[in-house]
């Protein structure tokens, strides 16, 4: 279950906003300026179909390898008709405007996101744009997870991906991107390995931001996926368990 929040001013034990952020890995990626993408702006992104599909992929491509191993079959298929079906200007695409079909979005239907995790999960926008705010309250793991019986450990990832506009250029007969350098940065979290236990949890309060952290120009929206993945400790490792994990769109921004 998610919800939005008003963070509150307390001050956790141990779980303060610096202490979390060096969990927190902040990526920026090269301009996408190759020739062959932006001759794929150019003419090929003629309907909104394949800017959805761009989008979508632009999603996926953020995601690490444990994350992709999350997601299921046709899934982009699915996502990208999430994100079609919501644009609402036929002259400027934005994936803000698809906050209410995206928001709960689940990549696995089989893993449901809500009944594998019954802990209430909060996210907020930041003070700028590309900023997102994340808190897990104290929770005990075996009552609030659907714990797969050989997981020994879980972790909570997540990442928040921005996404440039597109708008209709009359000259090119196709849709181009407003902000190409921002689109497909992103921003990273992760808890550490934690252990499967009676034992109520700390709870978790971190800022999640893109872009060397400095405020996004306009034109561009972001997206925040959260996952929880889980892992069986044996002989000295950790193995993930990717059939049992979960993961979905908790905002767009």
């Amino acid at each position: 279950m998610s919800t939005t929040f008003e963070p509150a001013r307390t001050n956790y034990p141990n779980t303060s906003l610096d202490a979390l952020k060096l969990n927190t890995k902040e990526v920026s990626r090269p301009p996408i300026r190759s020739n062959k993408i932006i001759q794929f702006h150019k003419v090929q992104k003629k309907n909104k179909q394949a800017v959805a599909s761009f989008m979508s992929k632009t999603i996926k491509d953020s995601f690490d390898a444990e994350m992709l191993s999350l997601i299921e079959s046709y899934n982009t298929v699915r996502l990208t008709s999430a994100i079609r079906n919501s644009f609402s200007n036929e002259n400027s695409l934005s994936i803000k405007d698809t906050n209410s079909s995206l928001q709960e979005f689940d990549f696995n239907t089989t893993n449901l996101f809500d009944k594998t995790v019954n802990t209430k999960v909060f996210v907020k926008g930041g003070s700028h744009n590309g900023y997102a705010i994340l808190h897990v309250p104290a929770f005990v793991p075996v009552n609030e997870l659907n714990i797969p019986d050989e997981a020994t450990n879980f972790k909570i990832s997540a990442r928040l991906i921005s996404l440039s506009d597109f708008t209709f250029s009359n000259e090119l007969n196709a849709y181009v991107p407003v902000n190409i350098d921002a689109h497909g940065q992103f921003g990273s979290f992760h808890t550490t390995m934690l252990p499967v236990l009676r034992m109520q949890t700390q709870p978790i309060t971190t800022q999640i931001c893109i872009n060397k952290c400095k405020p996004l120009e306009s034109g561009v929206g972001t997206v925040l996926v959260v996952a929880v993945k889980f892992y069986n400790y044996n002989q000295g490792k950790f193995v993930h368990i990717s059939d049992s994990g979960t993961m979905k769109i908790m905002k767009v921004f």
